[in-house]
C-alpha cells in the first residue's frame, strides 16, 4: 500500500486510514509498527495514538536499511 503525502505531518492521518483498511479487510489488529526513528513517527500524537490502540512501536537504527529489509527494498523499487 502506498500513500503519497505532501508533508510529513500527514503520516498520522495516513496511518489511521491504513489501520482502518487493514483491520476491516483482514479482521485482524495491527500489533506493531516498525520505523527508522524518523521524526514523522516519533512525536507525541503518534505515540499517544499507538499506545491507545495497543500497537508496539519498534524502531531501527537510523540510516540502516539492512534492519528494515523488505520495506527499504520496496522504497528503492519505488524511487528507482
Amino acid at each position: 500500500m502506498v500513500y503519497f503525502l505532501r508533508h510529513k505531518d500527514q503520516v498520522l492521518s495516513a496511518f489511521k486510514q491504513y489501520k482502518a483498511l487493514v483491520e476491516n479487510k483482514l479482521e485482524r489488529k495491527i500489533k506493531a509498527l516498525r520505523s527508522d526513528r524518523g521524526g514523522e513517527y516519533i512525536n507525541s500524537e503518534m505515540t499517544e495514538y499507538l499506545a491507545e490502540h495497543g500497537i508496539e512501536h519498534q524502531t531501527t537504527a537510523r540510516y540502516s536499511p539492512e534492519q528494515n529489509g523488505v520495506s527499504e527494498h520496496l522504497n528503492q523499487t519505488l524511487l528507482g
